[in-house]
């Protein structure tokens, strides 16, 4: 059994496929991630609540895609081994589901905000301002180190609700094949796709990237349009 699992490298074609979808999935997630951060940080007209709480999401998922599948799942799926120490790993893999369960309170935040832009817009700049969603998106991740601790301390077996629902629900789908790749599929290969669109969901979203994209392609248009010709009248003669 040694042998079979030390065998399970670059070599093997599975693990070159998938290590192919690792890389191209993570660096596509981060670039458009780091595409919301960048046109938040270079665009004042783009500090809102409602992108601070993209950017809040798409500061999480770069660290996930970056950290726990490029920098720790990549290697480990060429080499056949971590070539991290276990307690390294072990911090990574942790820190990343912290902020995992981030984006899905972040959910509920989301909600509310689209809720009040809706049906109670004269009030929305005073219940949805930036200052407020900053301070409630400082108290989610805190409260979630603050379980963290609490659970970690201890050494108790309690988990989040949703965590739990949706850890379940992958543990299921992985049962329906013992196959190596349908266990890559349910586990790893679902999460990463996850952080991936989620970031390529917020730039076709993002008000100044679509603007981007519609000048992009109203030049386009006016460059492939035929040149107007000018006819200037004749002049009278006597």
């Amino acid at each position: 059994m040694a042998n079979v699992t030390a065998s399970l490298n670059y070599k093997d074609p599975l693990n070159m496929t998938v290590s192919c979808i690792l890389l191209v999935i993570g660096v596509f997630g981060v670039v458009c991630n780091s595409s919301i951060v960048l046109v938040f940080y270079k665009e004042r007209s783009e500090r809102t609540s409602f992108n601070l709480i993209c950017v809040f999401r798409a500061l999480s998922n770069i660290y996930i895609l970056a950290t726990t599948f490029l920098a720790l799942f990549l290697p480990k799926t060429l080499l056949g081994f971590s070539p991290y120490s276990p307690a390294l790993e072990c911090w990574l893999i942790h820190i990343s589901n912290t902020l995992y369960m981030g984006n899905e309170y972040q959910i509920i935040l989301v909600a509310c905000n689209r809720f009040i832009a809706m049906f109670l817009p004269f009030y929305y700049h005073k219940l949805c301002g930036f200052f407020t969603t900053l301070f409630i998106l400082l108290a989610i991740y805190i409260f979630r180190i603050a379980i963290v601790i609490y659970e970690t301390a201890p050494q108790t077996a309690l988990q989040d609700s949703l965590y739990l629902i949706d850890l379940s629900f992958m543990i299921k789908l992985s049962q329906l094949s013992d196959a190596r790749f349908w266990s890559y599929i349910s586990g790893n290969f679902v999460w990463q796709c996850l952080h991936s669109i989620d970031g390529f969901i917020m730039i076709m979203f993002n008000e100044r990237l679509s603007l981007l994209k519609k000048q992009f392609l109203a030049s386009s248009q006016t460059s492939a349009a035929p040149p107007k010709m000018t006819i200037s009248a004749m002049p009278e003669v006597g």
